[in-house]
């Protein structure tokens, strides 16, 4: 695993899945100069990010397979300075698992470590996630701070995704640690997802409606 995205082990043709939830700053720099991911919502694995859990499961066992794993692209100051990683803590709260089916909370919270005493971004997400007719359909929430952008989604086996939640923040570039102060109670999003999967390999080939 690296330090920015850790590719956790998803076997092929599976039913695993890989859970992401990452927050970003937008802007090229924020906060007084610090460095930014100068960027918008994504899924791509080599995106810089604040902080970020990471979660795989597995529908087949309704088993948690790898993770959490909660960890930090970094930032720096300027240019010449070396970059610093965040100390990102994750954790999985109230799993529930049967085959075809898992239910937890997943939380993640860290620091600019450039700041002293600098206050947490932390957010939880209600995730569901279950099996039926062969197909994957999710549904939950998150919650949390309003600053930075806070983007949710799902990874398949052969690293396609499908977004669940993408919350951009409605504060400006140089507010972060004050925002974060007395904050963590923003509802950043929620979803009800259906996903087609491929019958040989379960990857995802389109979707399904979730009410159905």
């Amino acid at each position: 695993m690296s330090r920015q995205d850790p590719m956790q082990h998803i076997s092929r043709n599976t039913r695993q899945f890989q859970l992401c939830m990452r927050t970003f700053a937008p802007w090229r720099h924020f906060g007084g100069g610090f460095e930014g991911d100068d960027r918008d919502f994504s899924t791509s694995p080599h995106d810089t990010f604040r902080i970020g859990a990471f979660v795989v499961f597995d529908l087949d066992e309704g088993s948690i397979t790898e993770g959490p794993a909660g960890t930090s692209s970094g930032t720096r100051r300027d240019e010449d300075d070396a970059k610093v990683f965040a100390d990102v803590e994750a954790k999985v709260k109230r799993f529930e698992g049967d085959p075809g089916r898992v239910k937890f909370d997943l939380t993640v919270e860290g620091a600019n470590p450039m700041v002293p005493m600098s206050p947490d971004i932390d957010n939880v997400l209600s995730f569901v996630a279950f099996l039926r007719d062969g197909d994957l359909f999710m549904a939950g929430e998150a919650i949390g701070d309003g600053f930075p952008n806070t983007e949710v989604f799902v990874r398949d086996n052969q690293g396609n995704a499908v977004e669940l939640i993408k919350f951009k923040t409605n504060h400006g570039r140089n507010s972060g640690a004050m925002t974060l102060l007395g904050a963590g109670s923003d509802r950043l999003g929620r979803f009800k997802e259906g996903v087609m999967l491929d019958p040989d390999t379960h990857t995802f080939i389109g979707d399904v409606p979730f009410d159905q």
